[in-house]
């Protein structure tokens, strides 16, 4: 059966929702569940996943058929996790075989990984941050907005 746009995307979303399940089940947390998308402003794929501290964490999820594309979906990840004021971004991967949720790849950067043991917010996540207000300021600054 070939793929077609459609079906990639009902894979997709299907695959989603099996991580935000996997996720609640793990973690005891029944409000874990598939995000909202919000377009430019997208805060990952599974909402209410959280460290131990409370403190949020992005996870975008990837279905493309056992392909990994890490340097894309990371960035991606660190993206939205400035969108969802979380202190890191994960990246969840269909493994090709298993539907298993404990079976899915995991990307993220070594900065994320820290983030998660620590509970403190990813250098990546800071840095983006910090760009984002010196380009709104100096955006402002061009308009004559104080």
């Amino acid at each position: 059966m070939t793929r077609t746009r459609r079906t990639a995307r009902q894979t997709g979303s299907a695959f989603e929702q099996q991580t935000a399940d996997g996720f609640a089940r793990a973690l005891g947390n029944p409000d874990i569940d598939k995000a909202p998308r919000k377009g430019r402003n997208d805060i990952g794929d599974v909402a209410n996943v959280r460290h131990a501290n409370g403190e949020r964490i992005a996870v975008e999820v990837k279905e493309y058929g056992g392909k990994l594309e890490p340097t894309t979906w990371t960035r991606e990840a660190t993206v939205e996790a400035v969108n969802y004021k979380a202190i890191c971004g994960i990246v969840i991967a269909k493994r090709r075989g298993t539907r298993d949720f404990g079976s899915q790849w995991v990307l993220m950067t070594g900065a994320d990984l820290i983030s998660l043991l620590t509970g403190d917010q990813s250098e990546h996540v800071t840095k983006l941050i910090l760009d984002r207000a010196i380009t709104n300021a100096n955006e402002n600054q061009s308009q004559g907005i104080a």
